[in-house]
């Protein structure tokens, strides 16, 4: 009985790493779509030249913003994979419980989603920017830096494993409910 049960964790485990992997793949196909709708629009796109917008002082306050959300994206997800808290895992868990997934991998695809978001947020600002100004080479390099980090955080199945590891002393039915030191 121990057997199947681990197998058909091990199945749901394995459809939902696959699941990760088609979201990411979806993500770094919209950076692809985000540069084809740029050019598409080209020199048709109003640019706000006519405000007389700060362009220099916008373009370095999207490049701080990219190297905080970088920063962000790469201090969070190192945070939520070594630590482990029983409150949110308690909420975690509840989650799952409604999806029907196992707990571990709610928990590893709120990580990945949480380092995606911010990702996606530095290939928006390189749009943004473009649509502003009309600079294609700004745009290049903001969503290069966002697919090298997506690439960067892209889905692991050791980080799952270490997240499993981690969450086993918090679960309900983890040793003596204590949460797991690291």
């Amino acid at each position: 009985m121990g057997d199947r049960l681990e197998d058909l964790s091990r199945d749901a485990m394995k459809k939902g790493m696959r699941t990760i992997w088609k979201a990411w793949a979806a993500f770094l196909f919209a950076f692809w779509a985000y540069i084809r709708v740029c050019h598409y629009l080209g020199k048709e796109v109003p640019y706000f030249k006519e405000y007389d917008l700060p362009l220099e002082l916008i373009k370095y306050i999207f490049f701080a913003l990219s190297l905080i959300a970088l920063y962000l994206s790469y201090h969070i997800r190192k945070t939520m994979l070594k630590r482990s808290s029983i409150k949110s895992d308690l909420k975690i868990i509840e989650r799952a419980k409604k999806s029907g997934k196992p707990p571990v991998l709610v928990k590893y695809s709120t990580i990945f989603f949480v380092s995606v978001f911010f990702s996606e947020s530095i290939c928006l600002l390189g749009v943004v920017y473009f649509f502003l100004s009309g600079d294609y080479e700004t745009l290049y390099v903001l969503v290069g830096t966002a697919a090298i980090a997506m690439v960067y955080h892209r889905p692991k199945a050791k980080e799952l494993a270490r997240v499993s590891i981690a969450s086993e002393g918090t679960a309900p039915g983890g040793p003596r409910g204590v949460r797991s030191q690291q």
